[in-house]
């Protein structure tokens, strides 16, 4: 076995261009491969880490009111559409069974102040119980209370992020006052930011509404949270919705833009979706670049074997059999595709760990979020992340490169074999 191997070795060795060619085509088809399916997963890892951060993986539909597309009812179109108190109270009793939280959703982006600075950042209004924006996570102090709710309480829970932009270095935000629409509230708690982008300040929705009622006069948008067991139906829950409210509106049903019901289930299965097609494109083209490599190694191996006609007939001249000469070809191919395979799909792991790295170096497409008290404290949301080279795929597309090389030298070895020693020694002079 030894003097076998050494053999094979020492024919690679003295046909160095030959061997490097078909050993390229080898690695390079695995290489590009294990380089896309590793990339593509570490874009996903790092899309999907973002989304979560920004909590749009929580079940929560809106319901959108804007203006008519189509004339309905002899209203022409044009017409903006809301709902008012009464009729909010209405949908909610409607879907009571199938919804746990039913708020209007205000969102504005203002100017918020302390004594000992200021800052741009989003307000948001939340209902009873905290769930209306999604569970929020506290930080510090606590969140509102039902009493302050309900008694239109000046309190305001702000998001961890804004602590070290509001405030000077040691400085307890708890207690502290928070001015923001020319009125002034009492910091309550400090929450995880629900946002890698900007600060955010919450406020009671009652009291929102004596601070600015002509909003809630014409409501816009709802936040609409399903309960458990409707999670699943959310798809016939968003129908419904919008069924219902071009019923008070008298709207037209069939103008969908008018009343638009966002399901973040839905999102979710569109981002699944969307990061399927990615890897079914990714798949495609790394099998594509295999397909190129196997095919180059059929070629050389074809050219590799009518190049040692002469070399065959000699050996067949001093009395190899044909077995022997068909072992010592195959025994070329596969030793040549094995060594070349692992050392592509080496260099592929090696590259997709290399795009990580400089992907954090240089920080490709990476975002630094405030999540503590102090400038130290941040979260880092990265585009790029832990890319991941499924080993099973690569080490089974090395074996089909394998057998393709195998295969490859097979063809032109057993018919090589079948001419006589003389024709071709003579045939290759």
């Amino acid at each position: 076995m030894i003097a076998y191997l050494q053999e094979l070795a020492n024919s690679l060795r003295n046909n160095k261009l030959r061997t490097f060619l078909t050993g390229f085509s080898i690695a390079w088809g695995i290489i590009i491969l294990v380089v896309m399916l590793g990339a593509g997963k570490g874009v996903e890892n790092g899309i999907r880490t973002m989304v979560s951060a920004v909590g749009a993986d929580q079940v929560k539909m809106g319901v959108y009111f804007n203006q008519t597309q189509t004339a309905y009812g002899g209203y022409q179109e044009g017409r903006q559409l809301f709902i008012t108190r009464n009729q909010l109270d209405y949908l909610r009793e409607v879907f009571s069974d199938r919804v746990t939280l039913m708020e209007p959703e205000f969102s504005f982006f203002s100017n918020g102040s302390t004594s000992f600075a200021s800052q741009m950042l989003q307000i948001r209004t939340i209902g009873w119980p905290e769930q209306s924006f999604g569970k929020l996570e506290l930080r510090a102090g606590r969140l509102f209370t039902p009493q302050e709710h309900s008694e239109q309480e000046r309190v305001v829970l702000i998001s961890d992020g804004l602590v070290s932009k509001l405030f000077a270095s040691g400085v307890d935000p708890i207690g502290e006052l928070f001015t923001v629409f020319g009125a002034t509230y009492r910091i309550v708690g400090v929450v995880k930011s629900p946002s890698p982008f900007f600060g955010t300040a919450f406020i009671p929705l009652n009291t929102f509404e004596g601070i600015r009622p002509n909003d809630f006069v014409q409501i816009k948008s709802l936040a609409v949270f399903p309960k458990a067991g409707q999670a699943k139906e959310s798809e016939k829950l968003a129908e419904e919705l919008a069924r219902v409210a071009h019923q008070i509106t008298r709207s037209d049903p069939s103008d969908t833009w008018s009343i638009y019901v966002d399901n973040s289930s839905d999102q979710a299965k569109t981002m699944d979706m969307i990061f399927l097609s990615l890897q079914v494109l990714l798949w495609v083209m790394g099998i594509g670049s295999l397909s190129i490599g196997t095919i180059g190694v059929s070629n050389i191996m074809h050219v590799t074997v009518q190049e040692r006609m002469r070399e065959i007939g000699i050996r067949k001249a001093i009395g190899a059999k044909p077995r022997d000469i068909l072992r010592l070809v195959l025994g070329e191919s596969l030793l040549l595709s094995m060594v070349a395979g692992v050392v592509g799909l080496f260099l592929g792991i090696g590259i997709v760990k290399l795009l990580d790295y400089l992907a954090v170096v240089n920080k490709w497409g990476q975002q630094e979020i405030p999540v503590g008290f102090s400038a130290d404290d941040v979260m880092v949301l990265r585009l790029f992340e832990n890319p991941e080279v499924n080993m099973g795929v690569a080490i089974g597309a090395l074996i089909v490169l394998v057998v393709v090389g195998v295969v490859a030298g097979y063809g032109p070895a057993k018919k090589a074999i079948k001419i006589p020693a003389v024709v071709a020694m003579r045939d290759m002079k």
